[in-house]
């Protein structure tokens, strides 16, 4: 009767060996196709680096699609960082807010050796585009409500891509405020465009009520929106009625598994994630 059991071992390993792959590539296609690394995705335990070694631990993660902050420096440089935002700025032991270009990319102004990552900037951004062709990027535009500043912002990556139409359309450009919305639909360079709803900040939502979103988007011939988690949540319906009227749905930042899978089943498209292994 043992002389079976070599072979009922050797099926048995294969097929747990089959299923490893399966779930390995199905969870890599999962990651690479659905998950947006937020910020450029963790590195050695913060968030919000905006950092190579933030792009480069993601992307060995299999992460395919990135979301990265722009800033504009004190000398009229762009920059990779997540500015006007105190919380962030004690997470990553920053004591300033304005900086040049060479305090910012020298490190100089994150004070905790802990956070001595490699900065980046819009141009290191675009080389990166142009290194790994199976790459999009969200371009969080971080203006404070200055029209003037989102144009620079806008003018700068335009320039920096330098007429390179694939480079164009791997560009995503996420923005917050009204003001913001001309500015971007009035260039045909960029097309790909992303509204942040914030229901808790009345100036950049500009709406009345959730529900005016599917309206709020078709009057702007915006085709992708950012909610947050809540939101989502709280009116499922609405969701239903952006994806009918074909826009679609983005939320920032999510790292919980459960969150990400009750979005995913209420039929969000894409969700930006910091780190990808909390429950």
């Amino acid at each position: 009767m043992f002389t079976h059991r070599p072979k009922f071992i050797s099926k048995v390993f294969i097929i747990l060996f089959t299923l490893v792959i399966v779930v390995f590539f199905s969870w890599r296609f999962y990651v690479g196709n659905f998950l947006i690394a937020h910020a450029l995705g963790e590195y050695n335990g913060a968030f919000y680096t905006n950092s190579n070694e933030a792009f480069e631990n993601s992307y060995k993660r299999g992460f395919r699609q990135f979301e990265v902050d722009l800033t504009k420096t004190t000398d009229n440089k762009v920059v990779c960082f997540h500015a006007y935002n105190q919380e962030i700025y004690e997470k990553l032991h920053i004591e300033q807010d304005n900086f040049t270009y060479d305090e910012f990319m020298s490190g100089k102004v994150f004070k905790e050796p802990r956070y001595r990552f490699t900065t980046l900037d819009l141009e290191q951004i675009i080389a990166l585009m142009k290194k790994h062709k199976n790459i999009k990027v969200m371009m969080h535009l971080h203006s404070q409500e200055d029209a003037a500043v989102t144009k620079f912002l806008l003018d700068e990556i335009i320039k920096t891509a330098d007429g390179d139409e694939q480079i164009y359309d791997r560009i995503l450009i996420g923005i917050n405020f009204p003001e913001e919305i001309p500015i971007l639909t009035g260039q045909n360079k960029i097309r790909n465009i992303m509204y942040y709803i914030n229901v808790k900040n009345k100036r950049s939502e500009n709406l009345k009520k959730i529900k005016d979103i599917t309206a709020f988007m078709k009057q702007n011939n915006i085709h992708i929106v950012s909610m947050p988690y809540k939101a989502i949540i709280k009116y499922p319906k609405e969701v239903k009625k952006l994806r009918k009227n074909n826009i679609y749905i983005y939320s920032f930042a999510q790292n919980s598994i459960k969150e990400i899978i009750k979005m995913k089943v209420i039929g969000v498209n894409a969700i930006g994630t910091d780190t990808i292994f909390e429950w």
